[in-house]
């Protein structure tokens, strides 16, 4: 395509490109494009286009695609009425600003899509009633608990009933969401970093190029501490593969390995959070089961998290860790169970939030995260909430713990940059988080509390509420 190989042309570098430095250079020609093989200009159509061209020229291009802003592109290039109709009541409502790009920059997806959203409650609640607690975990359907599901591979499972035809609009659109990244630490940069220092070497020739990136460190060097703490990581994982693993358990997994992995990235921005380790409760969910109980029952003291990481600054948990056995056993149905458990306690943290604080304008821009580790693969999910009282759980990415030493110099740096974009994925949601709770004074609704989209009370028992209506 012309517009690109005259880019490249200008950019005159060897080093690959941010497809997002792109589409700000070029935003007129995008914008102006004809795009005749569309059927519609909208923001996902744009992406799908721009996704297939620019994987032509990968060796280019870093495709960063969650940072570019296919709503402003679409709206920009488009003649839609939908869009002018848009445009026209937002600046109708919102004299003194230009509400439309607020809009477009905001979070607000797509989502419902061509679904009436009135109707989808009203299903979902209906279906939910229906559905009952299932001993196989493999028929288990998440919206018994009341959770929208796009993770699970089960037929015939509610949420693509419910959906229909758009569920994997929905399921795109919320992992899109969910994907977007702090630009505090670069993936490419920590994987080509790592490169240089395992590449072309055998694992026991790697500790010798450790000690000499060490010896190299410069405190005054603004990549310091994420380098520092990928040179443990390098060095951790030269151990892993070292190790018998043949006689480990879940609890020395743990212990000798994913703690140490997870504090060292998670650690990057140790005055955000810290973690909990060892089967930690979660606070939300005890809160949610005892607000059921009376004064005189005992008290809940929650469900047991293999880890949970928790902020310093807002009080909250945010994130769950759960490790489904050690890495060469195979336990199909206790992967199954964790990741529902994964789920239901970020239901709980999501409600604990909206309990402290309600602000529905900007509740749909909140999301929670949860990480699974199965065998040698680590598992990234995701919660958010983009219509009220309809949790939705998708699964953001998954990549594998290296484990083979004929392999450690290859697949060491690309499990690196994945470690590296888990935690901007994650930064991303906390920083979310941490703005809905302290950008605001009031704990209101910013809508009427007796309209459709009111949250539902957390659970009461039926004797509680019984006992309160005598009284």
């Amino acid at each position: 395509m012309d517009v690109i190989e005259e880019f490249l042309n200008k950019a005159s570098t060897s080093n690959k490109i941010k497809a997002s430095d792109f589409f700000k250079s070029e935003e007129h020609t995008v914008t102006c494009m004809l795009y005749n093989e569309l059927p519609e200009i909208t923001p996902l159509n744009l992406k799908k286009f721009w996704v297939d061209v620019l994987k032509e020229y990968g060796d280019y291009f870093i495709l960063d695609f969650n940072l570019v802003d296919w709503r402003h592109l679409a709206f920009k290039n488009s003649s839609d009425k939908e869009y002018a109709k848009i445009n026209q009541e937002a600046n109708e409502k919102i004299a003194e600003r230009d509400e439309i790009d607020e809009f477009f920059n905001s979070g607000l997806t797509q989502i419902p899509f061509n679904i009436d959203i009135l109707s989808l409650q009203n299903q979902f609640n209906n279906e939910r009633k229906k559905l009952e607690r299932c001993n196989n975990i493999h028929e288990q359907d998440y919206v018994y608990y009341g959770i929208l599901d796009f993770v699970s591979k089960m037929n015939n499972k509610k949420t693509m009933i419910l959906l229909s035809n758009d569920y994997d609009k929905w399921n795109e659109e919320l992992t899109g969401l969910s994907s977007q990244y702090t630009n505090e630490f670069d993936p490419m940069k920590a994987h080509k970093y790592v490169k240089e220092i395992v590449s072309g070497t055998l694992l026991a020739k790697s500790k010798l190029n450790e000690k000499k990136a060490k010896r190299n460190l410069d405190k005054s060097d603004l990549d310091y501490v994420w380098k520092k703490k990928a040179l443990r990581i390098i060095k951790l994982q030269r151990h892993r593969i070292n190790d018998d693993l043949t006689l480990e358990n879940e609890y020395s997994f743990m212990i000798d390995y994913f703690s140490k992995l997870l504090t060292s990235i998670f650690y990057l921005k140790k005055e955000l959070w810290k973690f909990k380790w060892g089967e930690a409760k979660l606070n939300a969910s005890k809160e949610e089961e005892n607000l059921a109980k009376f004064d005189n029952e005992n008290r809940s003291v929650g469900p047991s998290i293999d880890a949970i990481l928790a902020s310093k600054i807002i009080g909250l948990d945010f994130l769950v860790v759960e490790i489904s056995g050690p890495m060469l056993k195979e336990d199909y149905v206790h992967y199954l169970k964790d990741r529902l458990k994964i789920a239901k306690s970020l239901k709980h943290v999501f409600k604990s939030i909206l309990r402290q604080k309600l602000i529905v304008s900007s509740v749909k821009n909140l999301r929670l995260y949860g990480i699974q580790v199965y065998k040698n693969i680590i598992y990234l999910y995701s919660l958010s909430m983009p219509i009220m009282n309809l949790f939705c759980f998708v699964k953001v990415m998954e990549f594998k713990i290296p484990l083979q030493a004929s392999l450690f110099s290859k697949e060491l740096p690309h499990y690196f940059k994945e470690l590296i974009k888990m935690l901007g994925y994650v930064l991303h949601g906390y920083r979310e988080l941490e703005e809905y709770m302290t950008s605001h004074e009031d704990y209101d609704s910013d809508e009427s509390h007796n309209s459709s989209n009111t949250l539902s009370p957390p659970y009461v028992s039926p004797v509680k509420a019984g006992m309160k209506r005598k009284k």
